[in-house]
């Protein structure tokens, strides 16, 4: 397994295994193939009712994302805004890693293009002819943006940006609330400390 999801209501898990997606239940029992697909699955997120299930599809080769869709019970398997899903040509692009504010209103989500990174909401109420309604753009830079998380009340958004260039580490102040420079001069990506 190298990704999963609790339900809202912790009984059941949604994970991915390369390119499958599966439910069990809170205890281990009861696993259930919900999706095979022709890529990677990562990122699925529950519907806050139990529903359904959103995930990002990795495809294979290329690596360009796509939001998919699942009810809970492995029905009606379907890409999620199907005219934003078609493949790109480059590892990353596309639509991915979204999430639903916690009441359950605005399903959140990454996009990337060869130029941008963008954070964009999609009201969950459906448009006056029953499809998915229009997706309205949050934000946007030439960064390159992480996976956008939802704070428990709904009111914030979450990400980490990277910037197109030189690197500085950084840490967090906490009596300044600042960000201040850590081993200044070097450019950094990543960084693990040992116990």
């Amino acid at each position: 397994v190298h990704d999963a999801a609790w339900s809202r209501d912790g009984r059941r898990i949604a994970f991915a295994f390369r390119g499958e997606l599966f439910v069990v239940n809170a205890d281990g029992s009861g696993v259930r193939k919900l999706a095979a697909m022709n890529g990677e699955v990562f990122w699925p997120r529950w519907s806050p009712d139990g529903s359904k299930i959103r995930f990002t599809l990795q495809a294979p080769i290329l690596g360009a994302h796509s939001l998919w869709e699942v009810e809970s019970e492995g029905t009606q398997l379907h890409p999620y805004l199907p005219d934003w899903s078609q493949p790109t040509h480059r590892w990353g692009l596309g639509p991915s890693t979204g999430d639903w504010t916690p009441d359950g209103r605005y399903f959140i989500f990454r996009f990337r293009d060869y130029e941008h990174s963008s954070i964009w909401a999609v009201p969950e109420q459906a448009n006056w002819l029953g499809g998915v309604a229009k997706p309205v753009q949050l934000y946007t830079t030439a960064d390159t943006i992480g996976h956008p998380l939802l704070s428990k009340d709904g009111q914030r958004i979450f990400f980490v940006t990277r910037q197109v260039g030189d690197r500085e580490l950084v840490r967090l102040d906490p009596q300044r609330r600042e960000f201040v420079p850590h081993l200044s001069g070097v450019s950094v990506q990543t960084i693990r400390y040992s116990h």
